[in-house]
């Protein structure tokens, strides 16, 4: 009896150190910081291989991570599907991520077209309708958005370079993530400091978003007037839509005028109002004033309070100029405008903002952007050049491009030459907002015309003040949504591509440089542009399991500008022109014989 009790309680303590032991593996597993403990054949095992053929050498080198899928023929040449790119040898020649494939359609019961999102277009062409129709399914099941982010390929392709060269690229990697780790308050405070704040006595870098409760879409820290504390923060936050309050972003290093951004005010059709609110705008005015440079004074450390420091100066003993009037930038018309107090929206009330003055600046919204891009997408298949240009002229793209430069103008005039401070927003804050703020930045600091400060201005603009990459882009972890996908990046990045050819020795990085980007802003293979929001990144561990795309634009010499001259002057705002047809972006975008963004790029460019 004994001996039966002595085994079934050696049994009973082995289950236990086996489930011990399980739950140890898989808490290793789940341990985002210890991923790297995990083999990569383990987290991301190797898919199955269908050839039809039967032959299964591929023609070109597999990145880590890729393997092939499906691979046949075509009339004219290999075809290729890896869990990365879609590849075809001939006729034409293609050489494309499957995160650039918007949808694949099937025309004239002969041949497939596939539609990318950064405009281009293909055509492949099969003997026989069964061929077809396997290929197309194919396709569509291979570019079927993944139901969790870390099965996206950026994921897998980190692991998988780790373990197949180690002592090459784990210490380069560790570097480059240790890096991003401190990135978020380094480059917040880093910005504030190369743009001259006072943040003594006048600004703050405030951390009330410190955990991303407060605005889950904003960055961890915001420059805001010192003189405004949490509480009247907290309270002002729920009169902006989905709490994107007034965050200051960019000063002007001479005059002391800033560039804020925000969502829409809750007016409503009852006509609210906040205090506080109204107070921020006016503190933003009052701060620009007073950090004038040539009005910056020896200023009192004493144990004031923000309050008591803001009421211990006196304009008129210390010679300080009259507070003029804040522009209020309305991305929309004032009838898209008025028409959101229906939907708790609105507009920025002139008797509640006396110190304030608005302007509309009638961009569209991402819907008419989606249609124009629609168009201009289908222009690649056109073979007669003789109506090409009319036919880019009906889609409208070029004029919304024009609106958003003028826009853009309005600011960098408002801040430069009439030395006011200005606020910009749209509805949400997220779309046409970052188009306007960056554009006009750009313009106005030559930093950010560097390969260095343009990426510094992606990530705060875009990034960090949440513009929602996987909803607009169709990426992993967006919602599965036709109408919120839109080319908003795409967009901007065709206006400052306009800069470009106006200004080419004002620019550090060239054309290639920005085509690389558009690719890689849906390729999936680097986790830049994954998620919606740097909350959504910082969850998900993206910096730590994906590569940036940042070193690869930098490093390359063929993104370097041989013309650029550094200079510190404002781009001449008399010299920037509408949008030129013949320089357009998207003409060298989607014309094949233009100069397609990947060519016949080999495997490793494709890095």
């Amino acid at each position: 009896m004994d001996t039966i009790l002595n085994s079934r309680k050696f049994k009973v303590v082995v289950q236990q150190r086996l489930e011990l032991f399980c739950y140890l593996r898989a808490s290793i597993k789940m341990d985002e910081t210890s991923l790297e403990v995990v083999q990569a054949s383990e987290m991301y095992p190797k898919q199955s291989f269908t050839a039809d053929d039967g032959e299964t050498a591929i023609p070109f080198t597999l990145l880590s991570g890729e393997n092939p899928v499906f691979k046949g023929h075509s009339s004219y040449g290999v075809i290729v599907i890896t869990n990365y790119r879609f590849y075809q040898s001939e006729g034409p020649y293609i050489n494309i991520p499957l995160g650039l494939i918007d949808s694949v359609e099937c025309r004239e019961i002969i041949y497939l077209c596939i539609y990318c999102k950064d405009a281009q277009t293909f055509r492949c062409t099969f003997d026989n309708s069964d061929d077809i129709r396997k290929w197309l399914e194919r396709i569509q099941s291979c570019i079927k958005m993944p139901e969790k982010i870390d099965q996206c390929f950026a994921f897998r392709f980190l692991s998988w370079t780790r373990e197949e060269q180690k002592e090459a690229v784990m210490s380069q990697s560790a570097i480059q993530l240790e890096v991003l780790k401190d990135q978020p308050p380094d480059n917040t405070l880093r910005e504030a400091q190369r743009m001259g704040f006072d943040l003594q006595h006048v600004w703050k870098i405030s951390k009330i978003n410190e955990n991303y409760k407060f605005c889950p879409s904003y960055p961890r820290y915001i420059i805001l007037p010192a003189i405004m504390n949490d509480p009247e923060i907290q309270d002002l936050a729920n009169y902006r839509c989905s709490r994107r309050i007034p965050a200051v972003v960019w000063r002007h290093p001479r005059n002391g005028c800033v560039i804020a951004r925000c969502s829409q005010p809750r007016l409503g059709i009852l006509s609210w109002r906040n205090k506080y609110d109204e107070k921020l705008l006016d503190a933003i005015v009052s701060a620009c004033t007073t950090d004038k440079e040539e009005t910056r004074i020896k200023r009192p450390i004493a144990n004031e309070t923000d309050s008591d420091l803001s009421m211990s100066f006196d304009q008129d003993s210390i010679g300080v100029p009259e507070k003029k009037r804040l522009l209020i930038v309305d991305a929309r018309s004032f009838t898209a405008a008025f028409s959101n107090r229906t939907k708790g929206g609105g507009y920025e009330c002139a008797s509640y903002y006396e110190n304030c003055e608005v302007t509309y600046m009638n961009l569209v919204n991402i819907h008419y952007i989606r249609s124009s891009f629609a168009a201009l997408r289908t222009l690649s298949s056109l073979t007669d050049d003789n109506n090409w240009l009319s036919t880019l002229e009906n889609t409208k793209w070029l004029h919304y491009i024009s609106a958003l430069l003028r826009a853009a103008l309005v600011v960098v005039d408002a801040v430069d030459v009439e030395e006011r401070p200005v606020l910009v927003h749209c509805s949400d804050g997220w779309d046409r907002t970052p188009q306007i703020v960056a554009l006009a930045e750009i313009m106005l600091d030559p930093y950010y015309r560097t390969k260095k400060g343009f990426q510094v201005l992606v990530e705060r603009e875009w990034l960090e003040f949440g513009h929602k990459f996987a909803d607009r882009c169709g990426n992993p972890g967006g919602v599965d949504d036709k109408n919120e996908k839109c080319p908003v990046f795409l967009q901007w990045l065709d206006c400052v591509y306009q800069l470009l050819k106006q200004f080419p020795c004002h620019f550090e990085f060239n054309e290639q440089y920005l085509t690389r980007l558009v690719l890689h802003t849906y390729s999936c293979l680097f986790g830049t542009f994954l998620c919606n929001t740097e909350e959504e990144r910082k969850n998900h561990s993206v910096p730590l399991r994906t590569f940036s795309i940042w070193p690869v634009l930098h490093d390359k010499c063929q993104f370097h500008n041989y013309l650029y001259n550094f200079s510190t002057e404002v781009l001449d705002e008399n010299l920037v022109r509408e949008s030129d047809a013949f320089g357009s972006f998207c003409r060298h975008v989607c014309r094949t014989e233009l100069g397609v963004i990947l060519g016949k790029a080999s495997s490793a460019e494709l890095s």
